[in-house]
């Protein structure tokens, strides 16, 4: 078992990449951002197994009962599963109880590069627009520097 001594106290850490990754992203990104980011990099396998981690530690009392997903002709089972870990996380974040979700060194390469609220179009929209404005403030600063380097 894995443990963290926190205020003389030990708490149980859990290892796992995706559960890790969502709970950290939970702090600033929105449930749709954060899912559309995990299930467009992580693979089926994994977040099976990090909703039957989420299922197998802490206090289960307070998550809904676990189900069984299967793909649907409304929607396929992964959309389903990772709708469950959200929703898992939440009801166990409402009562200040979430475990301690750590990720492996050799998993760091598990992570997506961008926070989920990087990827919304929106946000690359808004950076863009943001690197354009340096660029055309950076033209500007050249020429004036050039103006007064010639004496124009």
């Amino acid at each position: 078992m894995n443990c963290l001594r926190v205020n003389h106290h030990f708490q149980q850490v859990v290892l796992n990449t995706v559960l890790a990754y969502v709970v950290n992203s939970m702090s600033n990104s929105d449930n749709n951002a954060i899912k559309r980011t995990c299930l467009d990099f992580y693979t089926y396998s994994e977040l099976v197994e990090a909703k039957n981690v989420l299922w197998d530690v802490g206090d289960t009392k307070l998550l809904p009962p676990k189900k069984s997903r299967r793909d649907s002709t409304k929607k396929p089972a992964i959309d389903s599963i990772m709708a469950d870990i959200l929703n898992g996380l939440s009801c166990r974040d409402t009562a200040g109880k979430v475990p301690h979700f750590a990720i492996d060194s050799a998993n760091l390469n598990r992570l997506p590069r961008a926070m989920p609220s990087e990827n919304l179009p929106i946000s690359i929209c808004e950076r863009l627009a943001n690197i354009e404005n340096r660029l055309k403030n950076t033209e500007e600063a050249i020429s004036l520097n050039a103006i007064k380097t010639l004496n124009i």
